[in-house]
């Protein structure tokens, strides 16, 4: 194996995490622009991976998640239909959103020390 315990989370763990993260602090952030008081905030998230990969719509071989899900649960006394409107945006202005939904290119360099 890798060694270890397998007691922290593993980078797609912690992937997802940074998702849930970034979801909840886009939208502390933007609240205070629609006047929401959020009185509780949670996201719980879930994925898809395909063991050994999968093919896309582009015939390209892929690996890691097929799917990413969230829901996002806010206790607030605001009316539901400005919620939306904050959570419509939220999906718009999130980064980690952004770098799945839009397929942001990853570039590595090899160095030797």
């Amino acid at each position: 194996g890798l060694g270890g315990t397998n007691t922290a989370p593993n980078p797609v763990e912690l992937f997802l995490a940074s998702l849930g993260g970034c979801v909840i602090l886009t939208y502390r952030g933007y609240a205070k622009k629609f006047e929401i008081n959020i009185e509780d905030l949670a996201v719980n998230l879930e994925g898809d991976m395909i063991p050994g990969g999968w093919v896309d719509e582009q015939g390209r071989e892929r690996r890691g998640f097929k799917q990413i899900r969230y829901e996002v649960q806010i206790k607030t006394e605001a009316p539901k239909e400005k919620v939306r409107k904050l959570h419509n945006l939220i999906e718009e202005k999130c980064p980690i959103t952004d770098v799945i939904n839009y397929g942001t290119e990853a570039k590595g360099e090899l160095n030797f020390i």
